[in-house]
């Protein structure tokens, strides 16, 4: 059912005309509230294929099957739409048109969108563009072993086929967060990394081919409704570590996805320090796992505070959310790697003021001299206009100093 609107919110899910206009009503109540919607759409694969009307009107074209005729299960739901397909291709855009035209949503996230094919992804965003040139299609680009060729995939390799579409970028979420995989530290989590690695993520993973073409393509995030939340995972790894660190760790984490090139993506709930309890995949949770305990918002407002002037300060100088490598490359350097591992120091210059980004995963005592007069804007916890000429530090977060007009 991909063009039936979720009933669930409905006043009465069983009357069509209600969830169809109370879903109109709800996006245009938004978009008057200064707020744009993205809708997360999985054409990957449906529920029930038998039943599936496609599948019915032409039974067996619209999926993919091995050499066996087999029906493939790279979804691992039981079956793979076949976007390749002339009408399957079709299909997808015509329910993206219903989509854009018929309740004026502003973007789309793909739900496995490597299992799709590249010709498919870039109509869909000529779509989006066409309707709005601010509209946004972004997906998760893992690299699955799917039926169509490596190089018809939409998955993060073939970045350079598809320069107007994000991917999720795992890699920032891995370094400052850590792997589950590999269940080491990330650099947010107190752990240590590569400082280029570091740099490059917070450049837009750009420079020097290091994952995409452009920092719009880079996803920053360090948890999303997959996988554990990152106060989750942290407290699995470092069983130990009190509450009050944990929290200077994820109040980190964010802090350097606010202030990184590229697109920043914040989980609902993050800002106050979200838990599920430990469950990674809460799909068939029940609420009391996947509810946003707005209480608890309450109870950490100063971190909400932190990521109100982090996107504050984001909006407000340019530095921060350049659009072109070259920009980035010519603009944005490491200022001084700290032998220890204690911090990491970008310069950064913007059209009138340059900055310094200090970016601090320890308790170590820190002092820095700007060599001349600054104003620091960010203390690590918020917003401020301090002039100084030196910054102590002695707790993980952001920090920043701008050195005025060049």
């Amino acid at each position: 059912q991909y063009n039936v609107p979720e009933g669930w919110f409905a006043t009465d899910p069983n009357d069509p005309y209600s969830r169809i206009n109370e879903l109109r009503m709800l996006i245009d109540e938004i978009h008057h509230q200064g707020m744009r919607v993205t809708m997360d759409v999985v054409y990957n694969h449906v529920y029930d294929v038998k039943n599936f009307s496609y599948n019915r009107l032409v039974p067996g074209y619209f999926f993919h099957y091995d050499n066996n005729g087999i029906m493939t299960n790279v979804s691992g739901c039981q079956n793979d739409f076949a976007s390749d397909k002339k009408m399957g291709r079709k299909y997808i855009l015509d329910s993206i048109n219903h989509w854009i035209n018929d309740y004026n949503l502003d973007g789309f996230r793909f739900d496995l969108m490597g299992l799709l094919d590249i010709e498919t992804m870039n109509n869909v965003s000529m779509l989006v563009k066409i309707a709005d040139p601010k509209g946004i299609v972004y997906g998760e680009g893992w690299n699955m072993p799917a039926a169509l060729q490596d190089n018809q995939r939409a998955n993060m390799n073939n970045y350079l086929q598809m320069p107007s579409i994000g991917f999720f970028n795992d890699r920032f979420r891995d370094t400052l967060k850590g792997s589950q995989w590999t269940k080491h530290l990330g650099f947010a989590s107190g752990g240590t990394v590569n400082f280029m690695d570091l740099l490059y993520l917070v450049t837009g993973s750009t420079i020097d081919n290091y994952l995409f073409a452009s920092p719009n393509q880079s996803i920053n995030y360090v948890e999303c409704h997959d996988n554990y939340t990152f106060c989750d995972f942290v407290k699995i790894l470092a069983p130990d570590i009190s509450e009050d660190k944990l929290k200077d760790y994820a109040a980190l984490a964010i802090s350097i996805v606010l202030i990184s090139q590229g697109v920043p993506f914040i989980h609902a709930g993050q800002e106050f320090f979200r838990s599920k309890k430990g469950v990674e995949n809460s799909y068939q949770s029940s609420d009391d796992i996947n509810m946003i305990r707005w209480s608890e918002a309450d109870s950490n407002w100063d971190n909400v505070l932190m990521v109100r002037d982090l996107i504050s300060i984001r909006k407000e100088y340019s530095v921060f959310r350049y659009d072109r490598k070259s920009v980035i490359k010519d603009r944005i350097h490491l200022n001084n790697q700290d032998i220890n591992g204690s911090s990491i120091k970008i310069s950064c210059k913007g059209i009138d003021e340059s900055f310094i980004i200090i970016i601090k995963n320890d308790y170590r005592y820190e002092y820095f001299d700007f060599k001349g007069i600054g104003t620091i804007i960010f203390d690590g916890r918020r917003k401020v206009s301090k002039i100084r000429s030196s910054i102590e530090m002695d707790k993980p977060g952001v920090y920043i100093i701008m050195k005025g007009r060049q």
